[in-house]
């Protein structure tokens, strides 16, 4: 390389104090246009970025120092068949950040992939008649070529997509071993029916309106056979670990975390539902009086949708777990219920309870027992005497596997079936003589069949594919059906971050060393609409697999940047709110009109949407201003937290800067190739003080933006006013003189513009070759950079 970095710890643009050094005038390299061009046109910066696209996409990727390592990761998209803005913001971000990074000297992993499978896969299918896979396949291969095109520095050796068998072989490993763990169960529940997508839906999928969060399609309820995950084991260590992450950045986050899981002040028990002697379903039941579960007198619960349709609630028993007891039990809303529960176990010792001004109408079990005339007798306790006693209960079921484990009223478990074909297949198989078995982790993967000709059924396409849905039980040897649902997205991305560490290996989910070496993310970057659910569940997945051994930390991030919004401006009808295209809009004075009636019209910012008339596509930005000025545009003026409000106005803002750079460069080029031989004088190093006194300043609040608080916008910012001091100084009082200027004093505007990925500036470098120097004396800190003279292809 021309420019060769050595960076220390925290020195990326560090202080490169003044010594005495020597420079030698080098012969002008011409460019390949033949002369060095005075001004930057459009033209000109199109070609620089043609010239240089390939070599963007070089990275080395080899991690062997744990104190090197920095995991920079970017949430990996759907591949939906086009990038958008939002995508854009993101991947610059991460791009920026990863470039910076490397200049430190770091071994930085900065891996993409694709979270391939969903329903709008399958929809395609059901509405083009185009295999999901083929859709898939075929989108993921253009929208890579975009962000190549971006010039992000990703790993693409570490590529995966969730739909390969080789990816999804591991995610149906992890399912076996939450299994073997009693993680993972099924049985039959209530569930939201999407009847629009006919497919179950999570609790957290379901919005305020009770509304489904994809098809917006009214939720119904129905009851079927689901499997879940136990996440409600893990609450403790999950509320725990949140002290583990960066407070700073994790703020919001945090708080929406600890809210989602809840106070972990009880435990949660298994109840068998009796009818006629049988054990007709299994009841998990929290309560935060565990000490006395021996006095019980019912079991209630809020609606009957928890219920079998045909369970007769007058011999309906729930029998307890410590001492056999069987309990009426009563289904009703009467009851102060805990938070987030609709189960109770009726122990009476709340006739005390403070009960909230908007719950004054229900009723504590205390009063309600009393209204049923049941007994309201239970033991009374000390502490020390509690304590104890729950202690021994607690210990005594869990060994039973009768529930027992620390929670939270509030958490819900994990449901992940899916009633869709394209997903990860639950590896289960069902046998009539042997029940419900996990299949062998040596006959991983359970492929998906290739299907064609999809319809919404309302259950998985895989329940007619009859080849592959019969099979062998591996236990008796007997006729079997494998499970047709398939799990959750939410599932496949719960654990990408570990895959990307070794895409290749098909003996395990990654090497240990690996994983020892890399693990944790250092700095997680992605939208903040996913700071509850995928957050959450990827939380928790590295907490079960760092319980088992596989993975050196509990949690999988450490630092986390949660870029906001892209918007675009809508218009709408103030009475109808119809959205209107901008040219069916016009303005009288300030008021917007729509243009064929003058109707009153709204004018906001909004999330870019088709439907709306404000999307912007990419590409168009990317052929009319360039890779370049379309970076610097999504991260200029906003910091990326904010929601950015996209609009032209920014661009004169970027493009006049780039001008100035380039101004600046060309000053102080011409300046080198005017000059003679020479030594710097004092002279020359007085008045060389104000340029570096501003470049100080510089370094020292970029350093502070790029290692604290990724404000990219405000170092922009800050090189923007840099920028315009070497202007004034360098160029208009002249100090571009080889015995005036520092070379090292421009290092803060063209060293960043290098992280930013703007060819220009390695244009600049590879074909002005503006001096080599010498470093006469060792210096305190910061950069050591040569320039190299080596005139081939490959500097």
């Amino acid at each position: 390389q021309i420019i060769q970095i050595k960076c220390e710890m925290l020195t990326f643009l560090t202080v490169l104090r003044k010594k005495s050094f020597y420079v030698k005038q080098l012969r002008y390299v011409y460019a390949q246009q033949g002369q060095w061009e005075d001004k930057l046109t459009a033209e000109l910066k199109l070609q620089i970025e043609e010239a240089w696209k390939d070599k963007c996409h070089q990275t080395s990727g080899k991690i062997n120092s744990k104190e090197k390592k920095m995991y920079v990761l970017s949430m990996f998209p759907y591949p939906s068949g086009k990038l958008h803005l939002g995508h854009v913001r993101v991947y610059t971000i991460s791009d920026v950040m990863a470039r910076f990074y490397r200049m430190q000297g770091k071994q930085v992993i900065h891996p993409m992939g694709w979270d391939a499978f969903g329903l709008p896969a399958e929809n395609a299918a059901i509405e083009k008649g185009i295999p999901p896979k083929e859709w898939t396949t075929a989108n993921i291969e253009y929208m890579r070529a975009q962000l190549k095109k971006m010039a992000c520095t990703f790993d693409w050796d570490r590529e995966i997509a969730t739909c390969d068998p080789s990816y999804y072989k591991w995610t149906q490993f992890i399912f076996i071993k939450l299994l073997e763990s009693g993680l993972a169960y099924r049985k039959e529940a209530p569930v939201n029916w999407d009847p629009i997508d006919q497919t179950v839906l999570a609790d957290e999928q379901v919005d305020e309106n009770g509304c489904s969060w994809r098809s917006g399609a009214k939720v119904e309820k129905r009851r079927l056979n689901q499997w879940f995950i136990r996440t409600s084991a893990f609450a403790p260590q999950l509320f725990d670990g949140l002290s583990e992450v960066n407070k700073d950045d994790w703020k919001d986050i945090i708080k929406m975390q600890k809210n989602w899981i809840g106070k972990c002040n009880g435990h949660s028990f298994t109840y068998d539902l009796i009818l006629d002697g049988k054990i007709i379903d299994k009841l998990q039941i929290w309560t935060d009086r565990a000490e006395l579960l021996a006095d019980a007198k019912f079991v209630g619960i809020r609606s009957a949708e928890f219920l079998s349709s045909d369970c007769d609630l007058t011999n309906l028993r729930a029998e307890n777990p410590v001492n056999g007891e069987l309990l009426p039990v009563f289904v009703t809303e009467k009851i102060l219920y805990p938070v987030g529960s609709d189960m109770i176990v009726g122990i009476p010792s709340d006739q005390n309870i403070k009960k909230p001004e908007s719950c004054r109408h229900l009723l504590s079990v205390y009063e309600f027992c009393q209204e049923m005339n049941i007994s309201t007798s239970y033991e009374l306790l000390s502490k020390e005497e509690a304590m104890a006693k729950k202690k021994v209960i607690v210990q005594k079921l869990l060994s039973e596997g009768r529930g027992g484990y620390l929670t939270s009223s509030r958490l819900r478990d994990w449901l992940i079936s899916r009633q869709r074909y394209w997903g990860t297949p639950i590896p289960a198989i069902h046998c009539n003589q042997c029940g419900v078995l996990p299949v062998p982790a040596e006959h991983l993967p359970v492929v998906l069949p290739d299907l064609s000709g999809f319809s919404k059924k309302g259950h998985s396409a895989l329940k007619d594919c009859t080849e592959w849905l019969n099979t062998q039980c591996h236990n008796c040897g007997g006729p079997a059906v494998r499970e047709t649902d398939t799990m959750d997205t939410f599932v496949d991305s719960s654990w990408y971050f570990i895959r990307y560490l070794d895409p290749k290996n098909s003996r395990e989910i990654a090497d240990k060393t690996l994983t020892d070496l890399s693990l944790p993310v250092d700095l997680y970057i992605g939208g903040k609409e996913h700071a509850t659910l995928h957050l959450f569940y990827a939380r928790f997945i590295c907490h079960f697999l760092h319980s088992i051994g596989l993975v050196p930390t509990r949690e999988p991030f450490t630092r986390l940047l949660t870029q906001g919004m892209v918007k675009g401006k809508t218009y709408r009808l103030q009475e109808t709110g119809k959205y209107l295209t901008p040219d069916e809009v016009v303005f009288d004075g300030e008021e917007a009109v729509e243009k064929d009636t003058g109707e009153p019209v709204i004018a906001t910012w909004e999330k870019m949407s088709k439907s709306k008339f404000n999307g912007v596509e990419p590409e168009e930005i990317f052929d009319k201003y360039g890779i370049d000025t379309s970076r610097l545009l999504i991260l200029a003026n906003v910091p990326p937290r904010g929601d950015r409000n996209w609009s032209d106005e920014t661009i004169p803002g970027v493009t006049n800067w780039q001008n100035r750079i380039w101004a600046v460069l060309t000053s102080f080029r011409k300046a080198k190739f005017e000059s003679d031989v020479q030594t710097i004088s004092k002279e020359g190093n007085m008045s060389s003080e104000v340029i570096t006194k501003f470049r100080d300043v510089a370094v020292k609040g970029v350093n502070y933006h790029m290692n604290s608080t990724y404000f990219l916008s405000s170092v922009i910012s800050i090189l923007q006013g840099f920028t315009n001091d070497l202007l004034i100084d360098g160029v208009k009082k002249g100090h571009f003189h080889i015995g005036c200027v520092d070379p090292s004093s421009l290092t803060p505007d063209f060293v960043f513009a290098k992280a930013d990925k703007d060819k220009r500036v390695s244009k600049f470098w590879k074909n002005a070759k503006i001096v080599s120097y010498e470093i006469s004396e060792t210096f305190s800190g910061g950069i050591t950079f040569a320039i190299n003279t080596d005139k081939s292809e490959n500097t």
